[in-house]
C-alpha cells in the first residue's frame, strides 16, 4: 500500500501550479512596497495629528492661563479693598449710631467717602460697594442698606458671609441697583471688640469676566459652585449638572480653574 500512497503524493504535488512571473512581481511589490508604505503613511499621519492636537491644547492652556491670571489679579484687588475696610471708625460709627433725624445721617454719610474713593480708584474691577447693617435707623441708599430679619434668615449669600466669620466669601447673586446678577465678594466686617459692623458686598465689574472670553472660538465658561457666571455661548447662571462628565472627558475638553482663598 505504500506504493499507492507515494503515487497519490506525487499526483498532489503535480497539481500545484506556481503563479506566473507577472503575478510573482505583483505579490513582491504588494508585500515589499505598497503595504509598508501604507503603514508608514498611516503612522506619520497619526503622529502629525497628535502633534497638531498637542499644539492646540498647549495654545489653549497658555491662553486660559492668561485669563486666569487676570481674573486672579482682579479678585486679589477686591480682597484687598474689603480687608482695608476693617476697623474704619467712620463706618463703625454709622453702624452703631441711633439716628433720630436726617441731618445726622447726612453728616455721617458725607464724611464717609471710602466706598466712593475705592470705586473711583478701581473702576475697572469694581462695579459697586455697599454694606448691609442691622441698624433700622439708617437711611438706605446705594451704599448703605438695612439688613432686616427676613434677609438675615433667608438670604443665602448673607448667611454664607456670616458663616465665613470675617473671611472673604464669593457669591453670585442679584444686585438691586443694577437689577442683575453679579459675582460679589461678601465679608462680615467687625470692630476690634468682635462686634459686627455689617456684611460687605463688593460687586465685580462683569466686563472683567466677559471681555476675557467673549471672542474665544471655543466654548468657554466661568463657573462658581457649578453655576455658569460667564459664558461666550449660552445663558448665564445655568446649572452645569454634567460638569463631572466634562471633567472626566480629557480628550475633548480643557478644564482649568482659579484656586482662590
Amino acid at each position: 500500500y505504500w506504493r499507492d500512497d507515494l503515487k497519490t503524493l506525487k499526483r498532489f504535488f503535480r497539481s500545484i501550479r506556481l503563479p506566473n512571473a507577472g503575478t510573482m512581481m505583483f505579490l513582491i511589490y504588494l508585500t515589499g512596497g505598497l503595504i509598508p508604505m501604507l503603514l508608514v503613511t498611516s503612522f506619520l499621519f497619526h503622529e502629525m495629528q497628535n502633534e497638531l492636537i498637542s499644539q492646540v491644547k498647549q495654545s489653549e492652556h497658555e491662553e486660559l492661563n492668561l485669563i486666569l491670571n487676570e481674573i486672579n489679579e482682579c479678585l486679589t484687588t477686591i480682597e484687598m479693598v474689603s480687608f482695608n475696610l476693617f476697623f474704619d471708625k467712620d463706618l463703625e460709627a454709622i453702624s452703631s449710631s441711633i439716628y433720630t433725624n436726617y441731618q445726622e445721617i447726612y453728616e455721617d454719610y458725607s464724611n464717609f467717602t471710602l466706598f466712593k474713593d475705592n470705586m473711583n480708584t478701581y473702576r475697572n474691577e469694581i462695579a459697586m460697594i455697599s454694606i448691609y447693617m442691622n441698624n433700622p435707623t439708617i437711611r438706605e441708599n446705594s451704599y448703605f442698606h438695612y439688613a432686616n430679619e427676613d434677609m438675615m434668615k433667608h438670604c443665602e449669600w448673607y448667611q454664607n458671609a456670616k458663616k465665613a466669620n470675617g473671611k472673604a466669601d464669593w457669591n453670585y447673586h442679584y444686585v438691586d441697583l443694577y437689577q442683575s446678577n453679579f459675582l460679589c465678594l461678601n465679608r462680615e466686617i467687625k470692630k476690634e471688640d468682635g462686634s459686627v459692623v455689617g456684611i460687605l458686598d463688593i460687586s465685580l465689574n462683569p466686563d472683567k469676566l466677559d471681555a476675557n472670553i467673549k471672542d474665544r472660538k471655543w466654548d468657554t465658561k466661568i463657573l462658581l459652585n457649578y453655576k455658569t457666571i460667564a459664558s461666550n455661548h449660552g445663558s448665564y447662571n445655568e446649572i452645569d449638572c454634567n460638569l463631572n462628565d466634562i471633567l472626566k472627558d480629557k480628550t475633548s475638553t480643557y478644564i482649568s480653574k482659579v484656586v482662590y482663598h
